[in-house]
């Protein structure tokens, strides 16, 4: 043990967002019975790049004692993050569940056929969750992807107004799911599959925001250039604010402050 200095998390001001997570590249923070905890002392630096970016202030930087920062510790750890990724990415085979089996159900909104309901709902493809789409789908080829929080299509009419030419739909909740994981598994999306575009619809609330940050971490990532469009949609259903993050103005999105 050594003295140092090292994150602090008020678990009274702590909203459980994620939004320390995002900038935690030794992902040494997780979301656990929605408060923020630093799974172990060895995996923080105490550099503080999270801090910034706390909305209530739960977070700061005090001095104690702890086990020193382990810089292998750390690659060990994220190592294990993404042998944890890559099992979600076993083919879905004949014996396997037919329900999880990818389909794609049209094109262009309105052009053609659709699953599509009488309140007007469309479904462009299946599955819907991230993490349970194949990194190779077809429906993924040269798509226009709409990247939605779960609460989105709850609180919304339908997505069909915000789709696009060959759209394709991803829906994710950073708040309960790992984000580390989830941003590698869209980088290598975006990277192999030709992705023209990312939408990304997320809730007015603090611990959706990950989400468009998620998508800039992931197409950085990948070495693409596309740009990413944030649409924030109120509890109300209504959509009250829109920007897009293009090439510079994007790299400067997801550095920590």
């Amino acid at each position: 043990m050594v003295r140092r200095k090292i994150i602090h998390i008020d678990e009274d001001l702590c909203n459980g967002c994620g939004e320390c997570i995002v900038n935690c590249a030794e992902a040494a923070l997780e979301i656990i019975n929605g408060k923020a905890k630093v799974v172990a002392d060895k995996f923080c630096d105490g550099l503080g790049a999270c801090m910034g970016h706390c909305p209530t202030g739960a977070l700061s930087m005090i001095e104690r004692e702890a086990d020193p920062f382990d810089e292998d510790a750390v690659h060990e750890r994220v190592k294990m993050l993404e042998k944890q990724e890559a099992a979600l990415q076993t083919p879905v085979s004949a014996a396997g569940c037919p329900s999880a089996g990818p389909m794609s159900f049209g094109g262009c909104p309105g052009k053609q056929a659709m699953v599509q309901n009488e309140a007007g709902a469309v479904l462009p493809n299946w599955p819907v969750k991230l993490r349970l789409i194949p990194e190779n789908a077809d429906f993924l080829k040269d798509s226009h992807l709409l990247l939605g929080a779960d609460c989105v299509p709850a609180a919304i009419s339908g997505l069909a107004p915000h789709l696009k030419t060959k759209p394709s739909v991803a829906l994710a909740c950073p708040k309960f799911e790992d984000y580390f994981q989830l941003t590698a598994k869209l980088s290598r999306m975006i990277g192999s599959n030709n992705i023209k575009e990312i939408s990304v619809m997320e809730m007015e609330v603090p611990c959706c925001s990950p989400l468009h940050q998620m998508a800039l971490q992931a197409v950085e990532m990948s070495g693409q250039d596309l740009a990413v469009n944030r649409v924030v949609v109120s509890r109300q259903g209504r959509i009250i604010s829109r920007e897009t993050f293009t090439g510079a103005r994007a790299e400067k999105a997801v550095q920590p402050a």
